[in-house]
């Protein structure tokens, strides 16, 4: 019978680990990390919600297939530039942005929103 420490030694990588390296790249990167898997939740609902598949959702974002499984994974930075690519091709708003602004109601018949900091708020 094989004793556990001759099973772990035949199965033990001629390579360092790599662990404390990877742990330490997550921890730099967890501001934007954070960001993309929020994006990728929403991205893969909205493909069940359409019932497509990577490569339809590929095809019209005009990228490869294996570039949306990355992005599916949620460690992908994306730039705005693809954000922009995947909420045409979804037809779905990915971005909103509602901190720290008030409307002006009074601009709302006009082309472009004007908004009034929090000082001069009513």
């Amino acid at each position: 019978m094989t004793k556990a420490i001759d099973v772990v030694k035949a199965h033990q990588s001629t390579e360092p680990s790599q662990w404390k390296q990877q742990a330490q790249w997550h921890v730099d990167n967890w501001a934007w990390i954070k960001h993309s898997a929020q994006i990728a939740m929403k991205v893969k609902g909205r493909l069940n919600a359409l019932g497509l598949t990577q490569k339809e959702l590929a095809e019209r974002m005009g990228c490869s297939q294996q570039y949306v499984s990355l992005i599916l994974k949620g460690k992908e930075n994306l730039t705005l530039e693809t954000i922009a690519k995947l909420e045409t091709a979804l037809d779905f708003e990915l971005l909103i942005y509602t901190r720290n602004l008030v409307y002006d109601y009074n601009a709302a018949l006009l082309e472009k929103p004007q908004y009034l900091s929090e000082a001069e708020s009513p």
